[in-house]
């Protein structure tokens, strides 16, 4: 019997940038580190430029990923999709809560089942 295993590529910073809108500055945990394996961040940050193309605003990242010691510093959970990056708490401008009831439908369609 043969065994197959899936070989995964571990992607570096020195072949991420950031996107259009994100840079790796936000994206780093506030203790200055990144994950080890950049590519669910990268695929989270993909994702984040998709939605930012759609809201077509400024969006401020108050926090992206999180090293394990600096998400038990602020009451993170345990399996916190922000330890491997594919998590992220934004703010957004004051304009998304005059956005009508369908355009406010179509961001939660969007997140749920496109991004």
């Amino acid at each position: 019997m043969i065994k197959h295993t899936k070989v995964r590529k571990v992607i570096s910073l020195t072949t991420f940038t950031g996107t259009k809108n994100f840079t790796l500055n936000e994206m780093r945990c506030k203790d200055g580190t990144f994950p080890k394996d950049m590519a669910p961040l990268i695929k989270h940050a993909n994702r984040m430029q998709t939605l930012r193309d759609w809201y077509r605003k400024p969006m401020i990242v108050n926090s992206w990923y999180r090293s394990p010691s600096h998400n038990a510093k602020v009451g993170g959970v345990k399996n916190s999709r922000h330890l491997t990056g594919e998590a992220c708490d934004i703010s957004l401008p004051k304009e998304f809560h005059t956005f009508t009831a369908a355009r406010k439908q179509e961001w939660v369609y969007n997140m749920s089942t496109k991004w």
